[in-house]
């Protein structure tokens, strides 16, 4: 399994072949594992009806994690950890919770990853589109 951060999703659905190929791939071998909080960000950013009900879709047929204590869990790291972000947070928590690397682009999360739970397999930066 792999949780993939916002961005990756983001590059996903925009079609960006260096990441609709991987995506495709690990979600056709059931290898994703959606999280709430990301799929929140993904709706937030989406532009309408058409985007929303795309990403409700992909968010109603994967595997999901469960948040139960996270967020509390969450808080008190971020006592630790001042200017880290609730969301890259809780990204970093479901990966510990779960034993799961995060595929992210997000220079901020990347910080909090241990090296253990960064997606080793991902392609390089952006492709030209």
């Amino acid at each position: 399994m792999i949780i993939l951060d916002t961005p990756v999703w983001m590059e996903f659905f925009t079609g960006n072949p260096l990441y609709f190929s991987s995506v495709s791939g690990l979600m056709e071998r059931k290898e994703i594992l959606a999280l709430e909080c990301i799929f929140g960000e993904l709706l937030k950013e989406s532009s309408g009806p058409r985007e929303r009900d795309i990403i409700t879709g992909y968010w109603e047929h994967l595997p999901r994690a469960d948040s139960t204590g996270l967020f509390i869990e969450a808080g008190m790291y971020l006592e630790k950890k001042p200017g880290a972000d609730l969301i890259n947070t809780l990204v970093l928590m479901h990966a510990k919770k779960y034993a799961v690397p995060v595929w992210t682009t997000d220079v901020n999360l990347l910080k909090l990853l241990p090296e253990e739970l960064r997606y080793r397999d991902a392609p390089a930066k952006k492709a030209a589109r």
